[in-house]
C-alpha cells in the first residue's frame, strides 16, 4: 500500500503543532491497528532538553533518550531514533519526524515499509520543500503554498530516460551512469535548456527515484542546466 504522508505547518518552538504531530500519530496508529510510533529527532543529546520532550514528561523523555519503550495507551509504543538509524528496509508503523533537515527527510522518506510518515518541520521552508514534493494531508491550520512550477519538458524527459536506463535506488553511483547523465545534460545546455535543481529533485523524487539519489541528481543537473 502507498505510504500515507502528513504535515503540521510550524514555526519554531510551539506546543500546539507538538500536540497536533503526536495527535494524528496516535490517530495513524489506531485506525490501522498498529502499535509503535517512532519519533524521529535530529539528535539523542538534545533531545531531553527540547520543547517535545518537555511535551512528553521528564520521565517519558528520560526513558526514550536510554532507548526505553514509552507507553501511550491503548496498547500503542514510543520509541526515539535518530536520522542516521532508520533503514530503509526497516519495518515501521507510524514515523513521526520532528525538527529534521531536508537531508535528514530524504532518509526518513526513504523507508519502504511504514503505514505513515508526519512531519514537524521547525521552519516554513523546510516544511514547503517537504510540502512540494510529496502532496502530504495536511494538519491543521493550512497557510503554507506548495510550489506548483512545472519542470520544462525536455528536462522531465531526460529524468525519465535515466530512470528507465538506471536504477533509481542507486542514481549515478556507476561510472557509466554518470557519464549517460552528463551527455543528456550537456545536450539540453547546447539547447539553452535550463530549470531550477529544486524541480529536477522534485520530479525525480515522485518519478520514482530514491530521494537521496534525487537530491544527488539535481546537484548534478546544476552544473549543466542550474
Amino acid at each position: 500500500m502507498p505510504i500515507s504522508r502528513f504535515l503540521v505547518e510550524n514555526h519554531g518552538s510551539n506546543p500546539e503543532a507538538i500536540k497536533l504531530a503526536f495527535a494524528q500519530a496516535l490517530h495513524n496508529c489506531k485506525s490501522s491497528g498498529l502499535s509503535k510510533i517512532t519519533l524521529v529527532f535530529p539528535t539523542k543529546g538534545s533531545f531531553p532538553s527540547s520543547n517535545i520532550a518537555q511535551f512528553l514528561g521528564e520521565k517519558a523523555a528520560k526513558a526514550l533518550t536510554k532507548g526505553s519503550a514509552v507507553n501511550l495507551g491503548d496498547g500503542i509504543q514510543l520509541t526515539l531514533e535518530i536520522p542516521k538509524n532508520i533503514k530503509s528496509f526497516g519495518r515501521y508503523d507510524v514515523l513521526l519526524a520532528t525538527y529534521l533537515t531536508a537531508k535528514d527527510m530524504d532518509v526518513i522518506d526513504g523507508v519502504n515499509n511504514t503505514n505513515s510518515i508526519l512531519y514537524l518541520p521547525w521552519n516554513e521552508e523546510e516544511g514547503k520543500r517537504w510540502l512540494s514534493t510529496w502532496k502530504p494531508q495536511v494538519v491543521g491550520n493550512q497557510s503554507w503554498v506548495a510550489s506548483t512550477n512545472p519542470l520544462p519538458q525536455f528536462v522531465q524527459d531526460v529524468v525519465l530516460k535515466l530512470g528507465r536506463c538506471i536504477n533509481m535506488a542507486t542514481g549515478l553511483s556507476h561510472p557509466s551512469d554518470k557519464e549517460m547523465a552528463k551527455k543528456l545534460f550537456s545536450e539540453l545546455r547546447k539547447n539553452g535548456v535550463t530549470a531550477p535543481p529544486e524541480l529536477v529533485r522534485q520530479f525525480a523524487v515522485q518519478s520514482g527515484w530514491e530521494p537521496v539519489r534525487a537530491q544527488e541528481l539535481a546537484i548534478f543537473a546544476a552544473k549543466y542546466i542550474g
